[in-house]
Parts: C-alpha cells; sequence; structure tokens
C-alpha cells in the first residue's frame, strides 16, 4: 500500500533558471475514503495524518450529524485508524481502531424544544456496501447487516449521556457481543471516544449510523434480551 509518494527519478528536474517550489503532490492511502450518516450525508476525509511507528491515524475531517437533540448545532464524527504493518506487504492494512463524536449537546432536554441530549442513548452501527466485506456482516452473506466492528463481533455500540457530560452506561449488542473488544471514554464536554480492539479492515467501512433514542425508564436499556453491558 502506497502511503507517501514523495517523486522519483522520472519527475522532471528543475534548471537553475527555474524557481524551484516545494513538491506537495503527497499521495495518501485513506483507510476510509467516504463516510455517509443516516440520510446520505457524506463528505471525504481529509488526510490528517502522522506516521510514526504504528500510532492510530487520525482522519482530521469528520462528518457533521444532525440529531434532534442537538438542534441546530451538529455533532461531528471522526473514525480513527490504525496501520498494522506487516512482513508481507500486501496484507498490511489500516484497521478501524475507533469513532471519536464531538460537539454533544448534553443539556437537560427543553421541554418546550426538545432539545438537549442528557439522558439519550445513542447507538452506532457500521455498513459496508462491497461485496468482498459481505462475511464481515451480520447477515454474512450480502451487505444490507451492519458490519462487526471487532472481528466477529459488535454489530452495535451504545452509550448514554448525562447533563455532565459524562457517560453513564455503555452497551455492545447482545447477539453479537464482545464487551471486552470497546471501550469507551468522555471529557465532560461534549466528546465521547469509542475505542476499538481489533478493528474491521477499515477499507469495508463505507458508512456510520448514529440513532439516538430516549433510554427507558430506570436508566439503562434492555440487558435480558438486547444488550450487554460494557464493564468499567
Amino acid at each position: 500500500m502506497e502511503i507517501l509518494n514523495l517523486g522519483g527519478a522520472s519527475e522532471e528536474v528543475p534548471t537553475p533558471n527555474k524557481s524551484r517550489k516545494p513538491n506537495k503532490k503527497f499521495k495518501i492511502a485513506l483507510g476510509i475514503g467516504v463516510l455517509a450518516v443516516m440520510t446520505g450525508l457524506g463528505s471525504t476525509l481529509a488526510a490528517n495524518i502522522s506516521l510514526n511507528g504504528g500510532a492510530p491515524v487520525e482522519f482530521g475531517q469528520g462528518v457533521a450529524i444532525t440529531a434532534a437533540c442537538n438542534g441546530e448545532s451538529p455533532i461531528t464524527l471522526t473514525p480513527t485508524s490504525t496501520f498494522t504493518n506487516t512482513e508481507d506487504a500486501q496484507t498490511s492494512i489500516f484497521t478501524l481502531s475507533g469513532v471519536v463524536f464531538s460537539g454533544i449537546n448534553y443539556s437537560t432536554p427543553n421541554q418546550t424544544t426538545g432539545i438537549g441530549c442528557a439522558g439519550k442513548t445513542f447507538i452506532l452501527k457500521a455498513y459496508t456496501d462491497q461485496t468482498q466485506f459481505e462475511s464481515a456482516t451480520q447477515g454474512k452473506n450480502n451487505t444490507s447487516g451492519p458490519l462487526y466492528m471487532t472481528g466477529t463481533h459488535n454489530t452495535a455500540i451504545a452509550f448514554t449521556i448525562n447533563n455532565m457530560g459524562a457517560i453513564t452506561q455503555a452497551y455492545v449488542a447482545k447477539a453479537d457481543g464482545q464487551p471486552n473488544d470497546v471501550t469507551i471514554g468522555y471529557d465532560g464536554s461534549g466528546g465521547v471516544t469509542i475505542t476499538l480492539r481489533n478493528g474491521v479492515d477499515s477499507r469495508a467501512v463505507s458508512k456510520f449510523t448514529l440513532e439516538t433514542i430516549d433510554t427507558p425508564i430506570g436508566g439503562s436499556l434492555n440487558t435480558t434480551d438486547d444488550w450487554t453491558v460494557i464493564s468499567d
């Protein structure tokens, strides 16, 4: 996989009479090219990449998501990726290592406008539109089902936020859940970070969806049939 193209011998060599300009034609292979959210909103992700010994690679341009509880202020979703290098260059890939949210309005919902996400539960899923990755989906033989975001587990990740910007509970879908593969943190100012262990090949990710629901009375989702709690 080509990461940086710094130019080669075939390029024109400037003569002394020409003013030399820095070569900025860097070609960067993005782990995730286009991200579509809910209604098909997409954006080409910016190449804000730092290659330093396999550290996480953050695509600097996130995607603005409209959520009813956030009013006119969008929530920004930014995927992160880690480059896995192997002796065989053909098997070296970027894997989805996490998703970062910012701009969540964690205030108590206004009784008139409904704006305010405190007490809401956010549910994140990823999907592919490429048949070569259909075996990594819940459907196994088609691309209609959500992707397993970690190995063969976790087609849905959920979290509930309170009016202090803290995560009060986090879950993975019980049917295929592996809570040890997911950690969730928060910064107390509307930012939430989901970190994945053994994430899916980032080439498989065509879009994410984000759903917000009212958290049931009692403050937690149904952990009997549908969800498994992620331990602190």
